[in-house]
This record gives C-alpha cells, structure tokens and sequence, in this order.
C-alpha cells in the first residue's frame, strides 16, 4: 500500500513514554505496509519545546506534513499542537481516524 499515514500522538507531558508508544505505533503501521510520518518522535531530537519559537517552527513543519499525507491518526487525548494538526487534516478533507482510547 506504501501510504502516508500521519500519526499525531501527545509528546511533552511524558516523552519518554510517549516515543516509545510512538515507536510501536509506527512499527504497526509499517507492517501493515504503511509508511508512517510521526514528527513528535523525531523533532525533539533537535527542537526543544520549551524554547517557542523552536516548538512552533516544528509545528509549523508538522503541518506541513501532515498535507502530504493520505490520513491523520489520532492517539491518546489532543493536545494544543495535535488539535492544530488535526485541523489542519480536516481544512484538506483528510480522513482523521481517532485510534482506541483517543477523545
């Protein structure tokens, strides 16, 4: 299948655990044939969200991602930049699937 599936999943209140159920998600979707597109796992690598215009520079390149892709998938309760992101979806007529457990 090879789509683009754009995983928006909280990251700052717990990052730690957060990448790691990132990691999982992406596995799954990688064997299921999909590519996913998971910025919340990599931008912190070099953007600190404490620092704003650094967060919003990564937000302002998540959603820029997020168009690329053919859905959205929601995990876990929206945060602010999720809820950006998810809008951002719904503005280009995206599918946004909100996964098990997500509000």
């Amino acid at each position: 299948m090879n789509r683009l599936i754009y995983i928006a999943h909280p990251y700052a209140d717990d990052p730690t655990g957060n990448a790691a159920a990132m990691r999982m998600i992406c596995a799954e979707v990688t064997a299921h044939g999909d590519i996913p597109i998971a910025p919340a796992l990599y931008f912190p690598q070099w953007l600190d969200e404490s620092i704003p215009d650094e967060r919003e520079r990564g937000l302002e390149m998540a959603c820029a991602l997020v168009v690329l892709c053919r859905e959205i998938r929601v995990y876990g309760d929206p945060s602010l930049g999720m809820l950006r992101e998810i809008n951002v979806a719904r503005n280009h007529r995206m599918p946004v699937v909100f996964m098990e457990g997500a509000t």
